[in-house]
């Protein structure tokens, strides 16, 4: 069933009893043959207590789509509690108008302009990132094997996801047989308001400076100089499919090429013409061929009504990747929390806050220039 219930108001240890519970509604693997992608569990904590836990996959729904529901479920809960009618508008379209819209993408001329565009974007892609060996920590043909030893079993919890109440067990579920790790770290609000400034002052937006910092950073730390960066991209241009539940989701794909002797203002510049390029295509998501070759991806993610929540305890935690090195950023009122993922091959544990640090650094350089009039060498000296 989609929605469960169970009373443990009269149980002993309930705190307990409720992480617990929490637990297996959250791990619960769903089998598409048989159930619906959804899950809703109604715990009844006490006389006027409960506790509604709702998990969705990924694969019928976005961020978008979780705050919908939210939203939806709270305006029809509050109008059912004063006794209203249903408080939500018809929906006009729905999710077969989407894929009609949709469609037109993987036919006709869009089709040939969308492959040329990633026929051209990977042509010289190499397979994986080639970072510097000051960086990675790896002596030249070390075996993954031997890099990775027994920490796949080492688990630990950052206080910033342990307050989905999820226990160790639970957490190793989640992420057995993991191929990395994920390393959190803050950027300070002084340093997000000097780099919004210089949005600002180039007329951009804070992506494409993010975007143009993020390559100097690969460029400083890798072998190479031309990237394709993936970031996720919402897929609800349209007025109608705002109100959608489901997966409305594209790739974006920026190629990004540093010269260090190029100053930062042209880079971003530049940048901000392949956005709206890349835009156009991300409506249609290229044949595997080219997706295996990305890399990286930077999914930047807008949270500020709230202030930043304070990473606890460990700042590092085994998950599983697809990008070799990934940034996921989020801009709070207060600052940027991201959260850094990357692949244990490439990269030794030890070494990847000084990797964080650097990138903090040539941000905060960024930041610090007069309109970018900063020569991209010296971003990163």
């Amino acid at each position: 069933s989609n929605l469960l219930f169970q009373d443990i108001s009269s149980s002993k240890n309930k705190e307990e009893l409720l992480k617990g519970l929490v637990d297996e509604v959250v791990t619960h693997l769903f089998d598409f043959e048989t159930e619906q992608a959804f899950k809703f569990k109604l715990i009844k904590y006490s006389e006027h207590e409960y506790e509604l836990i709702f998990v969705i996959d990924h694969i019928i729904g976005d961020d978008s789509s979780m705050q919908i529901l939210k939203e939806e479920l709270s305006q029809l809960y509050n109008a059912f509690d004063q006794n209203l009618p249903n408080p939500l508008n018809p929906i006009r379209f729905g999710i077969k108008d989407f894929v009609t819209d949709f469609r037109q993408h993987y036919e006709g001329d869009f089709l040939k302009k969308h492959r040329a565009y990633y026929k051209g974007l990977f042509r010289d892609q190499p397979q994986r990132l080639k970072i510097k060996p000051k960086y990675s920590g790896l002596a030249s043909g070390l075996e993954r094997e031997k890099l990775l030893g027994d920490s796949e079993n080492q688990l630990t919890i950052p206080g910033e996801f342990a307050k989905y109440n999820l226990s160790p067990t639970a957490y190793q579920r989640l992420t057995e047989n993991s191929n990395g790790s994920v390393y959190l770290f803050t950027i300070p609000e002084e340093v997000l308001k000097n780099v919004q400034d210089l949005a600002t002052e180039l007329q951009t937006s804070l992506y494409a400076v993010f975007i143009a910092v993020y390559g100097i950073f690969f460029n400083e730390i890798t072998e190479e100089n031309e990237f394709v960066i993936d970031s996720p991209v919402a897929l609800r241009s349209n007025q109608d499919f705002l109100s959608l539940v489901g997966w409305l989701v594209g790739s974006m794909m920026v190629p990004v090429t540093v010269n260090e002797n190029d100053q930062l203002k042209d880079l971003i510049l530049s940048g901000k013409n392949k956005i709206v390029e890349a835009m156009q295509h991300s409506h249609f998501q290229p044949e595997i061929k080219f997706v295996e070759l990305l890399q990286s991806k930077l999914n930047f993610i807008y949270d500020d009504g709230r202030d930043m929540p304070v990473i606890e305890n460990t700042p590092q935690y085994t998950t599983n990747v697809y990008y070799d090195f990934s940034f996921i950023i989020t801009v709070f009122q207060n600052g940027m929390g991201v959260a850094c993922e990357y692949n244990k091959s490439i990269i030794e544990e030890s070494k990847i806050k000084g990797i964080c640090d650097k990138f903090i650094d040539i941000l905060k350089r960024a930041g610090n220039s007069k309109q970018g009039n900063v020569k991209i060498a010296d971003l990163s000296n």
